[in-house]
């Protein structure tokens, strides 16, 4: 197997082997960021995940290496400004618990753009899922 020309703006400290099994031999789960870790046996492979910003494993000077490639970053909620009602800002407060109260939830969002971030990618879609369903505006955005 030909080796892979790659960057990785991370390498992750976990194992292949101590990550779970999934029903795809190529892919494995991994508990601590609860992401698939997607096995790239070629350049082509490397290059699919990588514009997919999926987390790789891929063999290094005869090592197996995990990581996050270079060049992606995490996805983040953009909440444009926007008024709320109380029933909202509570909601809001319950989905966003660093919030704390309903005063600091109507100080950190009313009427402000606020980017929410810190998150995986299928937490930034969950997290715009629960906020369209307490009719808050919000998108995806990946930079």
């Amino acid at each position: 197997m030909p080796p892979i020309n790659c960057k990785l703006k991370f390498k992750c400290p976990n194992e292949w082997a101590d990550l779970d099994r999934t029903s795809v031999p190529e892919v494995r789960f991994c508990t601590g960021c609860q992401s698939n870790v997607y096995f790239a046996q070629t350049q082509s492979d490397f290059e699919q995940f990588a514009s997919e910003g999926k987390c790789i494993a891929l063999i290094e000077n005869e090592s197996l290496v995990l990581g996050m490639p270079e060049g992606y970053s995490e996805p983040f909620v953009l909440v444009p400004p926007q008024e709320y009602t109380d029933r909202q800002l509570y909601l809001l407060k319950q989905i966003l618990p660093y919030c704390g109260s309903i005063v600091a939830a109507k100080e950190m969002f009313y009427l402000k753009e606020v980017k929410v971030e810190g998150f995986g990618s299928k937490d930034a879609w969950t997290l715009q899922a629960h906020l369209s369903e307490i009719g808050v505006s919000s998108t995806v955005v990946a930079d």
